[in-house]
């Protein structure tokens, strides 16, 4: 187990690193150099990189098909979200010379995995603790309703406003005004983002092999929460951030699952190692055992079938 520790932590610190690096990069650039083709394209390749891995690595991995499913489904919100991103960073500087209405939608359609992400999340979080063969209840699937009702919404905003709107002055440029409908996103968002936190708590609280480690899924969670609530404040406008949001939300993401799997609330593939190499020395015996007794019922079957069937035999001649 501490070997198995050992080695995902190499691999979570060489993505944060790698996060950090390109984190870095991005900032010098957008303050001294601006070269804003160049800064997508790096970017978007370093996110892609990361994702991939962790789309591979949930892959191989869970085994319980509800829960890869919806994670599966998170690291497509996540692949759409830095998509768009990478879109506006290219695109924007030729903002005067493009549709300003397909830059806006760029925009609203930028809000709408942030409504299904946690939705997924939350999701992937009934499964934990439970055996590979669970499937979520069909009750749950009415959260689908809602979540695309408000998507819709954010979608189709350049027509009512609701969302947000551009102030009078503005109508032709690509600054927003925050309207009475972004509460019902943020607290759609919120209330799933919590529902998913304290089932992490209870499913870590309620674990047979429970250990003061079984407590950092949950720890992970709320500190992700907390993260975003400075940028809830400021309606998310911010002028410095060490690192871009959608990554290092999508980061937190992954290490609350990464956590969940290594405390072991996630059934995951093993890949039999156990079986393999000098341990599986011990299974050899039992194995032999097995074959041994296979053996004797067959011969004893054999001998019971041969008995009777002399004995009929005999009995018809007579």
């Amino acid at each position: 187990m501490a070997r198995k520790m050992k080695k995902e932590s190499v691999w979570i610190a060489a993505a944060f690193l790698l996060l950090c690096i390109v984190s870095a990069y991005r900032q010098i650039d957008l303050h001294y150099f601006q070269n804003v083709q160049a800064r997508a394209v790096i970017v978007y390749s370093t996110y892609l990189i990361l994702l991939a891995g962790w789309w591979a690595s949930i892959r191989n991995r869970v085994v319980q098909g509800n829960m890869r499913v919806f994670l599966l489904a998170e690291t497509a919100v996540m692949l759409i979200d830095i998509t768009i991103s990478f879109l506006q960073d290219v695109f924007l500087p030729y903002s005067d010379y493009i549709n300003v209405h397909f830059m806006r939608f760029s925009g609203y359609a930028y809000i709408v995995p942030w409504l299904l992400f946690p939705l997924f999340g939350l999701f992937a979080a009934l499964g934990l603790g439970k055996p590979e063969e669970y499937r979520i209840n069909r009750k749950w699937h009415c959260l689908l309703l809602p979540a695309g009702i408000l998507s819709l919404l954010t979608i189709t905003n350049e027509y009512h406003g609701i969302i947000v709107h551009a102030l009078e002055d503005e109508a032709q440029f690509l600054y927003f005004q925050p309207n009475w409908g972004i509460i019902l996103l943020l607290a759609w968002s919120s209330i799933l983002e919590i529902a998913c936190i304290i089932l992490i708590f209870r499913r870590s609280r309620d674990m047979k092999a429970y250990t003061r480690y079984s407590i950092a899924p949950f720890a992970i969670a709320v500190f992700m929460l907390a993260y975003l609530a400075p940028y809830m404040a400021l309606s998310f406008v911010v002028n410095f951030e060490p690192m871009q949001l959608i990554a290092s939300l999508f980061f937190l993401e992954a290490m609350v699952w990464e956590s969940c799997i290594l405390v072991g609330m996630v059934p995951v593939n093993t890949h039999y190692k156990e079986i393999s190499g000098s341990s599986a020395k011990r299974y050899w015996p039992t194995a032999l055992q097995w074959t041994h007794h296979s053996l004797n019922w067959k011969r004893w079957k054999y001998r019971s079938c041969t008995g009777i069937q002399k004995s009929f035999t005999r009995s018809t001649r007579g």
